[in-house]
């Protein structure tokens, strides 16, 4: 809303396709320099001092999309580790891209190392009442657990849910399951038939400052790939989650439920992707500076997850906000060039 009374417009349904310098757009690749003539063109309005081409499509119906082109001085990038770093490893390979990124790009990605769990009840407290976050608890040096609540109707996660179980492989996860079921079928039953999930359920969110990360890398087949680096990457099996869970369970009178990646396969679900775009003095170090601008493109800046360079083990969310607001301070302001 900010932003929009400062005559920014936000374009729904668009997907940033491609980030080019201008020496592509002068080469003639991308075609018609008038773009579509639909808002394309920087702020000001000016195209000699526009240094990059931004390529975009647009959904404008179920099954029509729309091609739009900008110049732009300045770029940020603010997708999230999933989409920033998607964006940029393509256009690293891209010689008409911006081939010249650092090659720590895609590196030392990481989680909070958090495991997501839910207590469902039968108690008629209504638990979405209140703020999404509204206590936090400093298990350890380098663990945290937050309560978390979803508004009224936000049901969806019930059908990602499983019954939660211990165990360091799928197998000891199912047969714990399986246990669970069998013991205390109609128990389960009802727990998840409440009618307004979000009401009856409290979301635990365990994170740790765990040193596992992970490194992104686009595969043969277009899509993005991880690979562990570090730490053993991260894990589901998290004994000190489920025993909080099991005591919070014990005082709401509910049980316990996981995702189902987490049952399944073993494999923990994370809220809070960072890294993969980390600050480093230079190009050999980082994909950043400390003024978040892109080694070898610093008119271009990174500003989201991707440039969290550790693992706060809380939810990030105000880590990154801060960091925002840090990087737009060493932006300078526009020159007025109204006449008075």
């Amino acid at each position: 809303y900010l932003a929009q009374q400062l005559g920014v417009e936000v374009m729904a349904d668009t997907q940033v396709t491609a980030v080019r310098s201008k020496s592509s757009w002068d080469a003639g690749y991308c075609g018609d320099r008038s773009g579509d003539g639909g808002g394309g063109g920087s702020s000001d309005g000016g195209g000699e001092n526009e240094t990059t081409l931004v390529e975009a499509v647009q959904r404008i119906g179920p099954l029509r999309k729309k091609r739009r082109r900008f110049t732009a001085d300045r770029v940020v990038f603010a997708g999230g580790v999933l989409g920033s770093v998607d964006l940029l490893l393509r256009m690293q390979k891209d010689a008409d891209g911006l081939p010249n990124l650092s090659p720590q790009l895609g590196t030392r990605v990481r989680t909070n190392s958090e495991s997501l769990l839910g207590i469902s009840t039968l108690d008629p407290t209504d638990h979405s009442e209140g703020v999404a976050i509204g206590s936090v608890l400093h298990v350890d040096d380098n663990t945290s657990l937050e309560t978390v609540r979803y508004p009224a109707g936000s049901g969806l996660f019930r059908l990602l849910m499983a019954p939660h179980a211990d165990g360091k492989n799928s197998l000891h996860r199912l047969l714990g399951v399986c246990g669970k079921l069998f013991r205390r079928p109609w128990r389960w039953l009802r727990a998840y038939a409440v009618r307004d999930w979000a009401k009856r359920t409290v979301i635990l969110l365990y994170m740790r400052c765990d040193e596992e990360t992970m490194r992104l890398r686009r595969g043969r087949l277009g899509g993005l790939q991880t690979q562990i680096a570090k730490g053993g990457g991260p894990t589901a099996y998290m004994p000190g989650a489920s025993k909080l869970a099991r005591m919070m369970a014990q005082r709401l009178g509910g049980v316990v439920g996981c995702l189902l990646p987490e049952t399944l396969f073993a494999r923990p679900t994370t809220a809070h992707i960072l890294g993969g775009c980390v600050m480093g003095k230079d190009s050999e170090t980082g994909v950043i500076d400390a003024n978040h601008q892109l080694h070898g493109y610093p008119q271009h800046l990174v500003i989201d997850g991707s440039a969290v360079s550790a693992n706060p083990g809380v939810n990030p969310s105000l880590t990154i906000t801060a960091l925002a607001e840090r990087a737009m301070s060493k932006v300078p302001a526009k020159a007025d060039t109204s006449v008075n």
